[in-house]
Order: C-alpha cells, then sequence, then structure tokens
C-alpha cells in the first residue's frame, strides 16, 4: 500500500520556505497530495504554497502568532461558524 501524503516541514517559524521547484517536481513525478508546513503566518504565503502546487497548507505559526479570528479568516478564507 503507498502513501496517499506527504508533508513537507519547513520548521516551526521557519524564515526560509520550502522551493516551489521541488514541490512541482514531487507532483510531476506522483500523484501523491502534499502538505506543507513551517512558518506560514501570512495570505501571501499560502498562496506562494497553494500556487506551488501543494494540497494542504498547515498554519500553525498563524494560529498562534494572530489570535485575531477575523484576521485568520481574511488570510486563509476559512469559514467559521
Amino acid at each position: 500500500k503507498s502513501f496517499k501524503y506527504l508533508y513537507l516541514e519547513a520548521g516551526s517559524g521557519a524564515l526560509t520556505k520550502i522551493s516551489p521547484e521541488l514541490i512541482r517536481e514531487i507532483t510531476k513525478q506522483s500523484d501523491i497530495d502534499i502538505i506543507v508546513g513551517g512558518g506560514i503566518t501570512t495570505r501571501d504565503d499560502i498562496n506562494y504554497y497553494r500556487d506551488s502546487g501543494v494540497s494542504m497548507v498547515v498554519i500553525g505559526n498563524m494560529l498562534e502568532s494572530e489570535m485575531n479570528i477575523k484576521k485568520i479568516k481574511h488570510a486563509t478564507n476559512i469559514t467559521f461558524r
């Protein structure tokens, strides 16, 4: 049985992002869903990874540093009840 997801972690609070070239190369050679995390704190960070072809973005740093639900909703387009 093969894996369904690949999690690429830049490190909590990372200042250096995971290379979009690496993400594109993995998606070209595999149909595995890619999840990225580490240092994602802004909408631009989310868009950077989304545009690179990832399936999911972990926003732990954003949630830890930005406790304002309105700002999180704006940055992520997440619908809260």
